[in-house]
């Protein structure tokens, strides 16, 4: 977790995820956590959906009896939104603008 928010490299975050994940004696449930942490930090650092729905995927491939599969499925499902709810929203400019709501009398003319 540090490498990825402190030195801003999930590279290395991912590389040692990977090691927990592969080291022998994991339960089922560790793993799947280490899976849904792995695609939290491809989502916040910008990863595209395939990366994050392979990863997602793996869960539901090594589980598909657990809860946790299910879980995973349904993020998929919702995979999207979560994608199109980090994008940075375009900014308008807005300009400053007078109405004329005919509360203002006219000037007269000036001589």
């Amino acid at each position: 977790m540090i490498y990825a928010a402190h030195y801003q490299r999930l590279d290395l975050a991912a590389d040692q995820l990977e090691q927990l994940i592969a080291a022998p004696n994991q339960t089922g449930k560790d793993v799947a956590r280490w899976l849904n942490v792995l695609a939290d930090l491809q989502l916040r650092h910008g990863a595209d959906y395939d990366t994050i729905r392979q990863t997602l995927q793996r869960v539901i491939d090594l589980f598909p009896e657990l809860a946790a599969g299910q879980l995973a499925q349904q993020r998929i499902e919702l995979l999207r939104l979560e994608l199109k709810g980090k994008e940075k929203s375009q900014v308008v400019k807005l300009g400053s603008y007078e109405k004329d709501l005919g509360l203002k009398s006219p000037r007269p003319p000036s001589v």
